[in-house]
């Protein structure tokens, strides 16, 4: 073995440990821009619509044993009769905790909050989804706001 061995060795290892990183990193990127995507989407489709319908779709197991779809289209129906019509998606806080490397038992969790204008009343979206099967699952839906608190 030459004395180039080890280095060439060494380049190689290395190389193969930053392009490891580099595609953690572009991983946790896609997967926080789909995560972010996903919340607007199910945000907008379900207050926009008056149904669940899209928040069902797109609904993680647990989620639908412990509130059945039906029980989930009549909280979607009732937010318009309170706080009237969605006017605007005003803000998006939040984001994605992903794992660098692709590998291990730690899920891939996303909790975010949507800033929502209402015609009679500001409120907000939180929701929380999990990945499974590769693809993001809504955990958990709740809408917030001063009048729903009476």
């Amino acid at each position: 073995m030459t004395r180039r061995s080890p280095l060439v060795i060494a380049l190689i290892v290395i190389s193969l440990l930053v392009v490891l990183f580099a595609s953690g990193v572009w991983r946790q990127y896609s997967m926080d821009d789909a995560a972010r995507t996903l919340t607007l989407r199910v945000v907008e489709n379900t207050l926009s619509s008056g149904t669940a319908q899209t928040l069902i779709e797109y609904a993680h197991p647990d989620l639908l044993t412990a509130i059945p779809a039906e029980s989930l289209n009549a909280y979607v129906a009732s937010i318009p009769r309170a706080l009237g019509d969605l006017e605007a998606l005003t803000t998006l806080s939040g984001g994605a905790d992903i794992p660098l490397l692709p590998f291990g038992s730690t899920p891939s969790v996303a909790q975010f909050t949507v800033g929502l204008m209402f015609t009679e009343a500001p409120g907000e979206a939180r929701i929380t989804l999990t990945r499974l099967n590769e693809q993001w699952r809504v955990m958990s839906y709740d809408i917030a706001s001063p009048l729903l608190a009476n």
